[in-house]
């Protein structure tokens, strides 16, 4: 069904995808992690090589993540992936409050369907404005560059809010956003990118 819903709709959402061990174990060190995190977003901040609204933490700082991440393989798009595609990256991705999603309505790719798709984890609870995930269903299969915002705002777009653990896979031809992060604190999410080889 998750394989079935991502091929036609090119968005689909997982609860607790992230298994409980691994959420227990990041928690434990979050506030030592995102401390670091912190130190370092601020100085290339500072330095003008950081963006203020985003930041892309190395995976070598979360090691229960890294270990999460090299146990797993593209089935966990759906078996029809696991011969097909591959994990390229993964990165843990901290989105600052902000009034503005910290990217407009984008496609990654005009290639088509099917070869690049993203799985975005949850690491902190996400509430609608707190950055969630913006998607408009169906817009994998049109090939009309240039007109995201349009699309996004004629034809609807749904919203992925969620709890820490829970994934969002799209296809990344389709037409997607983050939304602002009105909320207090940064969203913390596990992003993996698997690419067809």
């Amino acid at each position: 069904m998750i394989e079935k819903n991502l091929r036609k709709d090119g968005v689909v959402q997982i609860p607790s995808m992230l298994p409980l061990a691994v959420m227990r174990k990041f928690e434990n060190c979050r506030a030592q992690l995102l401390a670091n995190a912190e130190a370092q977003w601020c100085a290339g901040i500072l330095n003008g090589t950081q963006a203020p609204n985003f930041y892309d933490l190395d995976l070598s700082f979360a090691p229960m993540l890294k270990d999460y991440v090299d146990s797993i393989d593209a089935s966990i798009l759906g078996t029809g992936y696991r011969q097909t595609h591959r994990l390229i990256a993964a990165t843990l991705r901290l989105v600052s409050p902000f009034p503005l999603g910290y990217l407009n309505w984008h496609v990654d790719h005009t290639d088509g369907p099917g070869i690049f798709i993203k799985v975005l984890i949850f690491l902190s609870d996400v509430e609608i404005g707190h950055g969630d995930f913006c998607y408009v269903p169906g817009s994998h299969l049109n090939r009309d560059p240039g007109v995201e915002e349009f699309t996004a705002r004629s034809n609807g777009y749904s919203r992925y809010p969620g709890r820490a653990g829970t994934a969002v896979m799209f296809d990344t031809a389709g037409v997607h956003a983050p939304s602002e992060n009105l909320g207090p604190v940064a969203r913390q999410t596990l992003l993996l990118s698997f690419a067809r080889w």
